[in-house]
């Protein structure tokens, strides 16, 4: 999909528009033909008689040979460096869309284990509770378990939009409308 992306589609056309230059800059070493033709409705003098007239002109560029060479040469160029930046453009666009998915893929991973943490403390939460009634436990143990259960629910949230927001980068890097 890195073809969709607006910048890396920019680049191609960039580059085709550099190979029409080429075969452009190529045209000045053909000769040109010029065809012009007029119709008289009345002339006057030797040329009376005749109603019309042509002329064909051919133009062969003899002396335009270094101009044309240096003209092709350079378009040349500029079309091997439009398709290096295009080449260039479809790395990078891989490289960000690679970069993209990993980031969300490790967001999501986070987001379930953090999940997993969550139930942990939970039960650990309840534990600790149920202990607490049989005394078994003292009133600074609970509240230290319930710390730790809110700091793994902050996490988890936190982990969860930030999954979010990765998924949404990594549809923007491949060229997603949003």
């Amino acid at each position: 999909r890195v073809d969709q992306r607006p910048g890396v589609h920019a680049t191609e056309q960039a580059w085709r528009v550099a190979e029409k230059q080429v075969a452009i800059a190529r045209a000045k070493f053909f000769p040109t033909v010029d065809a012009e033709a007029a119709y008289y409705t009345k002339r006057v003098g030797s040329a009376s008689g005749v109603d019309w007239d042509a002329t064909l002109n051919v133009d062969v560029p003899l002396f335009q040979g270094g101009q044309a060479l240096g003209a092709t040469k350079e378009a040349a160029a500029k079309a091997r460096e439009a398709k290096l930046r295009y080449e260039e453009t479809q790395r990078a666009a891989e490289l960000d869309i690679r970069d993209a998915y990993v980031k969300a893929a490790t967001g999501l991973l986070r987001v379930h284990m953090l999940e997993q943490a969550l139930q942990a403390a939970e039960e650990s939460y309840r534990l600790q509770v149920e202990d607490y009634r049989f005394n078994l436990v003292s009133n600074l143990d609970v509240l230290q378990e319930l710390e730790a259960l809110e700091d793994v629910r902050r996490d988890r949230i936190a982990a969860y939009y930030e999954a979010r927001r990765f998924y949404w980068v990594l549809q923007a890097a491949v060229g997603e409308r949003l």
